[in-house]
């Protein structure tokens, strides 16, 4: 079954450091695009996780990051040195403005960064095993929601193609009755202009032919079915799909652009809007698929 790149996956363990968490964001793209926020003391191991994202998926761009939070040990002080900083540069700033106030600990405290943590430091080598346990299983948590999502995109993809399919034999219909009506008309025509022309003449019926090709779809039709049923094909894959599907949107689009050229009916025209229409929506939803 067919995978979308949008997903969501998140894991989380305790371990004697901490609680150690994984969460991973994917959206479409072209390519592969890996990028990972790590704690300070793992970004040693920035390229080696990167590539245990990158080995599970092939496509999409990839937002993961790893925590560790309720570090035993964890510290908080106050940065007295920038505090002593806010106070000269406060207390200066109430002389020269003249403002009949005291600085006081509460004017201080709206700084930001005067709070700091202080957490033990960690071998990286202690925990790394965890760290790839815990986005191992983000990334199965990822894998599974986009497969959810592949799911659905297919069902609403089999129900574009199906209008397709249903439009594209209605077009067939409609161009076998004006092909003949047609036919009869320009019959008509030329016997109103030339009323000695033989019907029979060789260089007559040859024009005829050349006409009569030029107002069939029947090729053009016919492939189109062949490519609707190559689509479902690929919306029973495993492998990635999504480059292949856009390629042939824009194929099934050439070809009905072609019957609209074709095409000597109004009616066969609307209905290649239609088409045209439920195109542009698999093609969005194509751009999705892994």
């Amino acid at each position: 079954m067919i995978q979308s790149m949008t997903g969501y996956g998140k894991s989380s363990k305790q371990i004697e450091s901490g609680m150690l968490t994984a969460e991973l964001r994917s959206v479409n793209n072209r390519f592969i695009e890996v990028s990972i926020r790590l704690p300070e003391f793992l970004e040693v191991y920035e390229e080696e996780l990167k590539r245990l994202i990158g080995k599970n998926l092939t496509r999409g761009r990839i937002r993961a990051s790893v925590t560790l939070n309720g570090v035993k040990d964890e510290t908080q002080k106050i940065n007295i040195q920038l505090l002593k900083k806010h106070y000269e540069n406060l207390s200066s700033a109430v002389k020269d403005l003249e403002i009949d106030e005291n600085v006081n600990i509460q004017h201080l405290l709206t700084f930001p960064d005067l709070i700091c943590v202080e957490t033990p430091s960690f071998e990286a080598d202690s925990i790394i095993g965890n760290v790839k346990e815990v986005l191992s299983d983000a990334l199965e948590d990822l894998i599974r929601m986009r497969q959810q999502e592949g799911e659905y995109l297919s069902k609403e993809i089999y129900s574009h193609l199906e209008e397709i399919e249903g439009n594209v034999s209605e077009i067939e219909r409609i161009s076998g009755e004006g092909k003949r009506n047609y036919f009869v008309k320009y019959k008509k025509q030329l016997k109103s202009l030339c009323d000695d022309l033989d019907f029979e003449n060789d260089r007559v019926l040859q024009e005829a032919a050349i006409l009569a090709k030029k107002l069939d779809i029947t090729e053009e039709c016919e492939r189109v079915h062949s490519h609707i049923n190559q689509f479902r094909t690929y919306l029973e894959s495993d492998g990635p799909v999504g480059k292949k599907m856009t390629f042939l949107v824009q194929e099934i689009n050439r070809e009905i652009t072609t019957i609209g050229t074709k095409a000597e009916s109004a009616e066969i025209s609307h209905l290649v809007v239609d088409v045209k229409v439920e195109l542009e929506k698999i093609r969005e939803q194509a751009q999705n698929i892994l």
